[in-house]
């Protein structure tokens, strides 16, 4: 029963990006149809008139439904995850899957975001000089997924107060709305998870490469399961990351790929005697 939980949370997440690789070419064909002549298919294979756009594929639907299905199912086995993954070492299949969640670590890091802001300017270079925009539009659309994703996660775990697996308290221990903003009760959702999600899921609906693709999702998973190892987070709040991440990227992507859509961006603003951050989108 444990060692299926933990295989539920590998095929569903691998599953999506499986499913997404082979399939994706053909969706973005679609999606420009859909786009200039607003058509849909129907569950015949026929293409109708459709005057509302499609927000997410069909294949993004099928990912949606099979990590909620592992979500549902994993529910009150948190603990169980945790204790066999995180905390022993007497099992050779836990064993196997704690290097995946090693490669993870690599986005655990202090220098991550530095290394990131980096890799932009050079992307964001690279574009302006070699008069290309696909470099530089992808990172944009990159950080823009995160912002979303972010702001969705930390209103979530804002919301929900569950305390972390590292601090014993259990997997039911909830403290609810606080915003006091305490790291020890602020497990569900995974930030991580959802903002590697969300990230990657742009990567990889921007880059027509397989192989970069397959990397993207499969790293967003090591990540999601690096949360586990370290007992930040349980089983369930790394799928939740993983969902919010994923459709904060194919959000972002979707209302690119419209007319006249001038991104998402956050400026300060100062009006009489109140001051904040305006987000715009």
């Amino acid at each position: 029963m444990n060692r299926f939980t933990i295989i539920s949370i590998a095929i569903s997440l691998f599953w999506g990006s499986w499913m997404t690789v082979p399939q994706l070419r053909a969706q973005e064909h679609l999606m420009v149809l859909q786009q200039k002549h607003q058509i849909r298919v129907n569950n015949k294979g026929l293409a109708q008139k459709n005057n509302s756009p499609s927000f997410f594929s069909s294949t993004g639907i099928k990912i949606l439904i099979g990590v909620s299905e592992a979500a549902l199912f994993l529910t009150g086995s948190d603990a169980k995850i945790d204790e066999e993954y995180a905390r022993e070492d007497h099992s050779f299949f836990f064993k196997l899957l704690k290097p995946v969640g090693r490669v993870g670590e690599v986005y655990d890091s202090r220098f991550t975001f530095p290394a990131m802001a980096g890799l932009s300017v050079v992307a964001l270079g690279y574009s302006h000089l070699k008069g290309t925009v696909e470099p530089g539009e992808t990172v944009k659309l990159m950080w823009q997924a995160l912002i979303v994703s972010s702001l969705a996660t930390l209103s979530l775990k804002t919301l929900v107060g569950r305390h972390r697996p590292y601090t014993n308290d259990g997997q039911y221990a909830f403290n609810g709305v606080s915003f006091k903003l305490n790291s020890r009760y602020m497990s569900f959702p995974s930030g991580h998870t959802s903002s590697i999600f969300a990230m990657m899921t742009v990567l990889a609906k921007q880059v027509k490469s397989r192989w970069v693709k397959t990397g993207a999702y499969t790293f967003a998973v090591s990540v999601g399961f690096q949360r586990m190892l370290h007992r930040k987070h349980w089983a369930t709040d790394v799928i939740a990351g993983g969902v919010i991440g994923y459709l904060a990227g194919t959000w972002v992507i979707s209302r690119r790929r419209k007319k006249h859509y001038r991104g998402i961006s956050l400026r300060p603003y100062l009006n009489g005697e109140r001051a904040g951050i305006a987000f715009n989108f």
